[in-house]
């Protein structure tokens, strides 16, 4: 594609223009400015040279009958003759920027075959040193799909492979032209401009023009010093002549974009081009500063990076920026999405008609690779990337990622907005930590998202099947009842690729995902009934009404064990003796109105467990206990929990599955086979108190924050070299889980023989159910200012009200000052100390505490829920 412009007026004025509001954009530095108007007639000028001389070639000045002089290159050419003549001319190396090389040039003929070059070394008949070619075809085309003399090709990144320009541009004989060639060291790639000389010129490469040739070994342009002219070297060739004027060579000065006609072709142009898309649909919003736009004809879509911009989903704007590639905003060469780095963005209109989206599979999602080659470090590539590899590059010689999907790459699709439908297979996808809410579906159309090459690998024993589908935002889903395995839901959003390398992986590969938007954009098709579940935020549902699990572990449910367990006022029990709980304790469990954790580790109450797997006071499946500690032997790889884990779903996919872990490895090794974890680090005295909050920490780095985390708060001592905990560390240790955003609270074990740490229990179980909403409902928590690190601070707001918890974890007293993001209360209440009142200025307070104290502040009412009660 070409276009139509007058290169030569757009110079004119425009530049004119810039020079006087700014010297900046006009740098370029002359190094080759020859009219040949003082050179001698007959001889070569000054700083000119020949290569390659053989019989029947030769280049000399020469004048027309008005005077002006020129440099007329000749070739007899003929059958037989292989060998051509290259007339050069050396200046001062450019290493980086653009180079721009503009010179006349007339051929008496259009039967012989002429060409020139900008060149990065000597010999400049050399191919491993050509940057450029323009060939003006004779009799014996060098074009590799053959050309007509009289026309125009030029040499591609194959040496020595030859395109003809585009609708086979044509010269003629005795006509003096002008030609203009931008070599780009950045990009490494070169436009080619011709044109009647003082008329209009046209550009005559692809949009973005094309690479710099490169010889087999991979040789990269690192800087341009020659300009050469040379004949043919095809045999049979005519004789002919080359006339040569007026010979200009700059480096730096402004560079063009290229005003593509659409994001198909854009995305097509090397990365760091020049680009100008106009009234382009924006088809996603602005998280992040990023946005969307796709063609009308829902060819091709593309994202831009724009921070600043006002953009909103519906506008048309026109956009100018460079081409770049990378994956979740980190700049990437083999994976994620092509994509716009905006230097300028213009709304034209707002609230437009979108597009329909494409409906697709989800195997179709990204696509494969396929585009012009571009550069990288490592060589060539593909510049659209997608799912499937191009070639083997990273993926140890296989050519498809898994062996047994032979039917080839789909086409690319990044960038665009389609609709997926799919059951739901993983509700929080563990490798996408942060504040991103990933979940799976599968239509059965695609094996895996493309984050591994073959179905076991090394060092992982298993990953998602089907689609992901990240959502950046969890308000999204906060507006859509909770999502859940067997749900089968359709998703719209746009159609992207991101690296492995985001989610822990460093094989270089990208992984398919889709992106909604909105809530809008997920419709439940069919939801499969589920008695327990988790919001996007880690909170407990139960027949979709909250819930905060404070929990107790005990080896028996028995006579003696259960009016102590319900005079604690514990809402869950759990067990990891196949007879310490049993289904004939579920009538007890409901009068009390506990809820059980089942173990089912044990293959002899398996089955009867499953048999009553629809007990309303069912909360949830304790799969294992410690399967690192070797306690199960049979049971402790990751692999054999992962198969117990997928039995145990598809038997009853009404109940979340958890397990225990202590060591901290465990925690992401099992990571595939939990929907909740349970962390029992025991710290007193064997680690710092503190370490109750980092395992939470890490179980939400593992699986996200949304992830819900119900810790085991050690409640026993004098054995095993465990001590007995205080009653203030049994508080501290509760609300230092607290603080560190746990959704339910587990005590390990039962033990009323310490007198004093059960009445502690039974204090902090009495406190956590007066502000249980505030624990389970959904929330924002806004960062609190801290002056002292040894006080560990949570915030929790819910409409007009707030909870603020803050605990002294060092055994010395502490003062610290709070800040209260705005806006802030005037006056908090002690709900957990009689009611008293702490003022607050400027948004500030300042608290005092003792050892390992606990202070939880609140203001406006305790928040008022339907909370689910057992």
């Amino acid at each position: 594609m070409f276009y139509p412009f007058s290169y030569t007026r757009w110079l004119l004025i425009p530049l004119f223009i810039i020079c006087i509001l700014g010297a900046i954009s006009c740098s370029a530095q002359t190094l080759v400015n020859d009219d040949f108007s003082t050179a001698t007639v007959g001889s070569l000028p000054a700083n000119w040279n020949t290569a390659a001389v053989v019989a029947g070639t030769w280049a000399k000045v020469e004048a027309d009958g008005t005077g002006n002089k020129y440099i007329r290159l000749h070739d007899d050419n003929g059958a037989g003759i292989t060998t051509n003549n290259t007339l050069y001319r050396a200046f001062t190396a450019v290493t980086s920027g653009l180079v721009t090389a503009q010179f006349d040039v007339s051929l008496p003929q259009t039967t012989a075959g002429f060409g020139t070059r900008l060149c990065s070394g000597s010999p400049v008949t050399s191919g491993q040193y050509w940057c450029t070619g323009l060939i003006f075809e004779g009799k014996i085309a060098y074009a590799a799909s053959g050309a007509s003399p009289g026309t125009l090709s030029y040499q591609t990144n194959s040496v020595p492979t030859y395109s003809t320009t585009p609708l086979s541009r044509p010269y003629s004989a005795g006509t003096w032209y002008t030609v203009r060639v931008i070599a780009n060291l950045t990009t490494k790639t070169y436009r080619l401009f011709f044109g009647p000389k003082g008329g209009d010129i046209v550009e005559i490469t692809p949009a973005g023009g094309v690479t710099f040739p490169n010889t087999a070994s991979g040789h990269i342009v690192t800087q341009i010093n020659y300009i050469s002219f040379f004949t043919s070297n095809r045999n049979g060739d005519a004789s002919g002549d080359l006339l040569i004027d007026n010979v200009n060579v700059t480096s730096g000065g402004p560079e063009l974009p290229i005003n593509a006609d659409s994001v198909a072709q854009a995305r097509l142009l090397q990365r760091n081009t020049k680009v100008t898309l106009r009234n382009k649909i924006v088809t996603a919003g602005t998280a992040a500063g990023v946005f969307y736009i796709q063609d009308d004809n829902r060819t091709a879509g593309i994202r831009v990076r724009s921070l600043g911009s006002a953009v909103s989903m519906r506008d048309r704007v026109d956009v100018t920026g460079r081409l770049s590639q990378s994956s979740e905003g980190t700049v990437s060469d083999h994976t994620g999405e092509r994509e716009i780095v905006a230097e300028s963005v213009t709304v034209l209109s707002s609230g437009n008609l979108l597009p329909d989206p494409l409906y697709i599979k989800n195997y179709h999602i990204a696509g494969g690779w396929f585009g012009p080659m571009e550069l990288l470090p490592s060589g060539y590539e593909p510049a659209v990337k997608g799912v499937w590899p191009f070639n083997s590059w990273g993926d140890s010689g296989v050519s498809s990622y898994l062996a047994n999907e032979s039917f080839g790459p789909p086409i690319n699709n990044t960038g665009l907005l389609v609709t997926v439908i799919g059951k739901v297979t993983e509700t929080t996808v563990y490798d996408a930590p942060g504040t991103n809410y990933d979940l799976y579906i599968d239509d059965g159309s695609v094996q895996n998202d493309g984050w591994f090459t073959t179905p076991a690998y090394t060092g992982e024993a298993f990953h998602p099947k089907g689609l992901r589908v990240r959502i950046s935002d969890s308000t999204i889903l906060s507006r859509v009842a909770p999502l859940g395995y067997g749900d089968f839901v359709k998703f719209t959003g746009i159609a992207g690729a991101m690296s492995s390398d985001n989610l822990g992986r460093t094989n270089g590969r990208n992984v398919r995902v889709i992106r909604p938007r909105t809530a809008d954009d997920i419709e439940v098709v069919y939801r499969q009934p589920r008695h327990v579940k988790f919001d996007a935020q880690g909170n407990c549902l139960i027949d979709d009404k909250p819930f905060f699990p404070i929990g107790i572990f005990t080896y028996y449910w028995d006579s003696l064990t259960r009016p102590v367990i319900v005079s604690q006022g514990f809402n869950t029990v759990t067990t990891s003796l196949a007879d310490g709980l049993r289904p004939e304790h579920l009538s007890e469990l409901q009068e009390d109105h506990i809820m059980a954790m089942p173990y089912m580790a044990n293959p002899e109450t398996y089955d009867s467990w499953l048999a009553v797997k629809d007990h309303p006071c069912i909360l949830a499946w304790y799969i294992t206990d410690e399967p690192e500690g070797g306690g199960d032997n049979s049971r402790a790889t990751p692999q054999k929990q992962r198969a117990d884990y997928e039995k145990l779903r598809a038997a009853d996919p009404g109940h979340p599955i958890g397990t225990a872990h202590y060591i901290y490895d465990a925690f992401t090794n099992f990571r595939y086979s939990e929907d909740f974890t349970k962390s029992d680090i025991y710290p007193l005295h064997r680690a710092p108190i503190t370490h109750v909050g980092l395992f939470i920490d890490l179980i939400h780095s593992i699986h996200g924050n949304g992830y819900p985390a119900w810790p085991y708060i050690q409640s026993f001592g004098g054995t095993e070299g465990f001590d007995v905990p205080s009653r203030a560390e049994e508080k501290a240790m509760v609300y230092i889980a607290l603080a560190h955003r746990a959704k339910g609270i587990m005590f390990f074990s039962y033990y009323p023989s310490l007198t004093e740490t059960w009445a502690e229990v039974k204090n902090c179980v009495s406190e956590m159910k007066l502000l249980s909403p505030f624990y389970c409902l959904p929330s924002s928590e806004p960062a609190l200012g801290n002056t002292n690190g040894a006080v560990q601070t949570r915030l929790i707001k819910i409409g007009n009200s707030g909870l603020i918890i803050t605990v002294n974890t060092d055994y010395n007293a502490q003062t610290s000052t709070i800040t209260i993001p705005s806006p802030a209360p005037n006056t908090l209440t002690l709900p957990l100390e009689g009611g008293g009142t702490v003022p607050v200025t400027g948004g500030a307070f300042t608290a005092s505490f003792d050892p390992l104290a606990v202070h939880v502040y609140q203001w406006g009412p305790t928040p008022v829920a339907d909370m689910f009660v057992p």
